[in-house]
This record gives structure tokens, C-alpha cells and sequence, in this order.
């Protein structure tokens, strides 16, 4: 499935959608949703609703239904963020992800009042986007925090594996014995033709017993090289309007919420900052 449609948050372009997507039902709860998004907000909105039924796992798929069925009849699509703007967006939620913010309330209990049903339209409506975000940004903690430990990991088991060596080319210096007592010779039979750089079958496979021409065979082996695939840097035009701008999303997830700048504030940069501080008041977000 491409990636950009995916209810997942491991993704990079799900989750700038998403984080995005709160941000402007923030927005829209204190009053100050601009009109551009109110027409995109059928689609954006449900997207959200959908990844939440996604964590939720009751069983039931109405959101993830109605969105789709949103998409399929919509001028609008979801936004794909170039590689331009990926990385101080990732940088950008990996810094919220960094903070202890004042949740008003645990990621984990919404999701178990959600499988439940337990929550009445108000309540979701209040707490939902606060819930969301914290549940993306925790994400972004928890893969940074099993980063470092798969990095420790193999840190450990690179030292033990130079040890080891080091350990055995010391043991092989300190023996008498030769390459020959060692075993370490290979015999006329396990020599093999470096120069065609051909490598032996593994062990107990018989290539004689492969259908080398079976059409299907002959068909894996005889690769055109001639063929141009796709370029994985470029995506297909959908004809749809995406909902949100990439350079207008980056600049909100990067924005810092207070700016104290004098020139800043004289060209109208406060009111934006004023806007994020007031988006992160309903998030319960710090920078």
C-alpha cells in the first residue's frame, strides 16, 4: 500500500499528515480555523478519526469506511512532503516528543475508553487532539529510545566479535601449529575459481534438481535490462489539491509558538506565533 494512504504511524508522511491534522482541529475547537481548511475538512478530519478507530481495535471500521468513501469523491488529497522538508519535520516532532508536557490525562486510557465506547462527542471533542498528539510524539520518544538501544546492541556485540578475534589471533601466535594443523587449508575440492567469481551452492542444495527451463525460470533469469522503471523520487500527479501546502505545513510543525522578535511582530509573525502558542495550549504542548 503506498505509504502516504496508510493508517499508521510509523510512517513518515502519516504522521506529518496526522500531527498536521491536529494542529488544525486545535484550530478549529478555539474559533480559528482559516476558511481553506474548513473546505478541506472533510477530508483531513475523518483521516484523523479513521487512525484513531485504526489504535482503537473494537472492531469496528465505520470511520476508517467513511473516510475512504471521503477520498474517493474528494477535490482534496492528503499532502506528500518532499525530502526537502522531512527532516526538520521529523526534527520538529522529535523535540516535542522530547519535552514532558502537562497531559491532562494517559495516551493509553483514551485508547481503552475508545475501544469501549466510553467517551459522548463533548468529551472526544475536548480531549481527543491532546490525546492524538501525545500519542504520535510518544512514538517518536519511544523509536528514538529503541534506536539507542539497538545502536548499544550492536555496539556490545561488535566488541565481542573483535575480542574474540583478537583473543584467537593472539592464541594463534603463541601456538607452534601451522595453518595445516589448524585445519584452516582448503582441500583441492573446496577450492573455488575466484576469478569468475562464482560462489558454490550451499550446502545440501542440489541445482540439478531446479527446472532451468520451465518458461516461469526462464523468465526470472532473462531480466530485460532495457526496461525503465519508475523514478522512486518522483510521485504520480493525482489531480487533487493537497490539504494542506508542504511549505505551509513545515513552516507551522517548525514554527516556534512565541516569537519575540520586533521586526517579526511589524511584518505579522506574532500573529502566527500567537496562534501556535494558543494550538499548543489546546494540545498541551511546550517548546
Amino acid at each position: 500500500m503506498d505509504k502516504l494512504y496508510a493508517f499508521n504511524k510509523n510512517l513518515d508522511q502519516s504522521r506529518f499528515n496526522l500531527s498536521l491534522g491536529v494542529f488544525k482541529w486545535a484550530c478549529a475547537l478555539i474559533g480559528r480555523l482559516e476558511p481553506e481548511f474548513e473546505a478541506s475538512k472533510d477530508l483531513w478530519f475523518k483521516y484523523i478519526l479513521a487512525w484513531v478507530e485504526s489504535l482503537a481495535s473494537n472492531g469496528s471500521f465505520v470511520w476508517r469506511e467513511t473516510y475512504l468513501k471521503e477520498w474517493q469523491h474528494s477535490a482534496y488529497d492528503l499532502t506528500w512532503f518532499s525530502k526537502k522538508f522531512k527532516g526538520p519535520m521529523d526534527a520538529a516532532l522529535r523535540s516535542l516528543a522530547a519535552t514532558k508536557p502537562p497531559v491532562p490525562g494517559d495516551p493509553a486510557e483514551f485508547l481503552e475508553k475508545l475501544k469501549r465506547d466510553a467517551y459522548s462527542e463533548e468529551e472526544f471533542a475536548r480531549v481527543g487532539p491532546a490525546m492524538a498528539m501525545h500519542y504520535l510524539i510518544a512514538h517518536e520518544a519511544k523509536a528514538k529510545a529503541d534506536k539507542e538501544e539497538r545502536e548499544e546492541e550492536e555496539r556490545i556485540a561488535a566488541k565481542a566479535a573483535q575480542d574474540a578475534s583478537e583473543a584467537r589471533l593472539k592464541e594463534l601466535r603463541n601456538t607452534d601449529c601451522d595453518l595445516e594443523e589448524m585445519n584452516l587449508e582448503f582441500s583441492d575440492e573446496d577450492e573455488m575459481d575466484v576469478d569468475d567469481g562464482s560462489v558454490p551452492p550451499p550446502e545440501g542444495v542440489d541445482l540439478t534438481r531446479v527446472p532451468w527451463d520451465e518458461p516461469w525460470m526462464r523468465a526470472l533469469l532473462n531480466i530485460d535490462t532495457g526496461i525503465v522503471g519508475p523514478n522512486p523520487g518522483e510521485r504520480p500527479k493525482s489531480g487533487r489539491t493537497p490539504w494542506i501546502g508542504d511549505q505551509e505545513g513545515h513552516d507551522l510543525l517548525t514554527m516556534k509558538p512565541e516569537v519575540k522578535d520586533e521586526e517579526m511582530e511589524e511584518d505579522g509573525e506574532d500573529q502566527s506565533a500567537s496562534l501556535l502558542t494558543d494550538i499548543f495550549a489546546v494540545l498541551s504542548l511546550s517548546r
